[in-house]
């Protein structure tokens, strides 16, 4: 590999005006210099255009491609089809990036690396102090925080823990188009379908668990601010579990994957349950249930078990010991508890006790 690999940054730039310029100068100035920079203007309405071709004058490295409003997803994967180095990056319009955190990813590169993460920080740009967005902070940093540290082979828990966050990761380029890894336009946590796709096709990564060279600002107008409250776009988190179930079942992995599927599916059925609207919930609820049945994780064998929860504390408790008692050895998967068990202290809990829930023995 050459010592000085061209690193692709994509920057998908929409109605930021504010923020871009501390963006662009973040990358232009970084100490690693064998950079292209493309910058995806998505139809900005604002004058976004004119800083990036101010930009695009002053430093060559720095190419502008226009098109109509398509979406986040869109624009990235318009970045991705005319990108030409090894390794590929992402960074958001709204946050800037530390001036030697590509120097110093590039420095832990090797063969056998075909990923480089490291850690963020969260700035915020709303003026208040409450409790609750105290709250909000621990949250984020804890799913943001690095979990590993140093060459790491992929696994199923690694791909479980690790952040979805496409801006804190250096991909290996040739794994992305070996298997035509994109963006899915027209849903919402596109970077979950990204990454774990990534994790299931590629080999060993590289982490950074104390350097946080990546800032990324919290604003009210941001897509993640919005998803931290109910979204009738919460249904998109049961597509990311198809995304990846595609990829088990083209690889013939099916068996072998069942408990890493299973356990997927606990976080992303959750995930989409409690952030959706009530107007949706039944069908997050159906689809749910269509998902896990396509799967094969509802009935596995004589340990592996399915069941309605009543709706309420008493029901749920009955039906819970009576399918924990005698089979405590093979409850859960790895110690993963059941989802409503797992999270008996959220304030919305009882919004999904009648989900079908499922568990499945441990091998």
């Amino acid at each position: 590999m050459h010592s000085e690999p061209l690193i692709s940054v994509v920057i998908p730039v929409y109605n930021v005006e504010k923020y871009l310029g501390q963006c662009l100068e973040s990358i232009c100035k970084q100490t690693y210099h064998n950079l292209e920079i493309i910058c995806v203007d998505d139809g900005s309405p604002d004058h976004s255009i004119d800083i990036l071709n101010d930009f695009a004058s002053r430093d060559s490295r720095v190419r502008v491609i226009r098109q109509q409003n398509q979406g986040l997803a869109a624009a990235r994967n318009s970045g991705l089809e005319v990108a030409r180095g090894e390794w590929i990056t992402f960074i958001d319009s709204d946050d800037w990036l530390e001036t030697n955190a590509y120097e110093k990813c590039v420095a832990h590169i090797s063969d056998d690396i075909d990923l480089v993460v490291f850690g963020i920080q969260i700035d915020w740009d709303v003026p208040n102090h409450s409790v609750e967005r105290q709250r909000i902070v621990r949250g984020m940093h804890e799913f943001h925080r690095v979990k590993f540290e140093g060459k790491t082979e992929f696994s199923s828990s690694v791909a479980l823990v690790t952040d979805a966050s496409v801006c804190n990761k250096l991909f290996r380029f040739s794994v992305i188009k070996e298997h035509a890894i994109t963006f899915p336009v027209g849903r919402w946590y596109e970077d979950t379908s990204f990454i774990l796709q990534f994790f299931l096709l590629g080999r060993c990564g590289y982490f950074m668990k104390e350097f946080r060279p990546y800032h990324y600002i919290q604003r009210g107008g941001s897509i993640m601010a919005q998803t931290r409250q109910l979204s009738s776009r919460s249904i998109d988190f049961l597509e990311v579990i198809r995304d990846v179930y595609s990829i088990i079942r083209e690889r013939g992995t099916e068996k072998k994957d069942r408990g890493f599927m299973a356990r997927l599916a606990n976080d992303l059925i959750r995930s989409a349950t409690v952030n959706a609207t009530e107007e949706r919930l039944a069908e997050v609820r159906s689809t749910a249930w269509e998902i896990v049945t396509e799967m094969g994780i509802a009935h596995m064998g004589e340990y592996d078990y399915i069941y309605r929860v009543a709706p309420s504390p008493i029901g749920f408790l009955r039906r819970f010991f009576h399918s924990w008692k005698g089979k405590k050895e093979k409850f859960g998967i790895w110690g993963f508890k059941p989802l409503a068990i797992h999270h008996l202290g959220d304030v919305d809990v009882w919004r999904f006790l009648d989900l079908k829930l499922f568990s499945v023995k441990r091998d």
